[in-house]
């Protein structure tokens, strides 16, 4: 039955027999881990956390920088891969944001409006021409819309004031957004509003969760 359930929703449960070492980042980044790992373009990308250079894993393990020191946007702290079309967007330590394209090893800083006088981004997701970022000082999520210079809009997305007061620490999005509190729990939204949801437990445990991926 899990073995169904699992092909159903698309889990792959690892274990020591089917995993191994496909490369090392360590000589690339100072011996110091990635704050995040994404998936674009057939090849893994990270960013180090010293100088902010783009680094690219390719399937045969072999690691390159594809875009050295960027000033002038920020450190990079986080972001999310649009596979669709082979992009990253990044969000910054300046509550900017900035896309990153695996095509040609562009990364261009992006203009984007903030509703609140000192916004803190600590998570976004994009889906489609959309983006939604979690501003940690308005408690809300915002939704933005596609430019051609960047995004605009920042309409705050949650209307629920029981999904307002959640400790989102990360969210991710297939059509409806999932928030990861604090505590690890994942909440389903829909429209603004919670959603019916049951969590699967996850054996070995997460301890402690800090981001989810859809």
């Amino acid at each position: 039955i899990q073995v169904q359930q699992d092909r159903l929703q698309k889990i792959f449960r690892s274990s020591s027999t089917n995993t191994r070492a496909l490369g090392d980042l360590a000589d690339l980044m100072s011996n110091k881990a990635p704050n995040h790992i994404f998936y674009t373009n057939d090849a893994l990308y990270a960013v180090s956390p010293d100088t902010n250079a783009v680094i690219r894993m390719g399937l045969d393990g072999k690691s390159e920088v594809v875009h050295p020191t960027t000033a002038g946007i920020g450190f990079i702290t986080g972001g999310s891969a649009q596979n669709a079309d082979k992009t990253i967007i990044f969000n910054t330590d300046s509550n900017g944001i900035a896309m990153f394209d695996a095509q040609d090893n562009s990364l261009t800083a992006q203009s984007i409006e903030l509703p609140s006088e000192k916004p803190e981004l600590t998570s976004l997701a994009v889906f489609g021409n959309r983006l939604y970022v979690y501003d940690k000082t308005s408690k809300n999520i915002l939704s933005f819309n596609k430019t051609l210079r960047g995004y605009s809009g920042g309409t705050a997305w949650i209307t629920d004031e029981t999904a307002k007061k959640l400790d989102i620490k990360s969210i991710a999005i297939d059509g409806n957004i999932y928030a990861l509190s604090g505590n690890g729990v994942i909440t389903k939204l829909f429209r603004g509003s919670p959603a019916d949801f049951v969590q699967a437990k996850v054996d070995p445990s997460l301890s402690p969760a800090t981001r989810i991926i859809s």
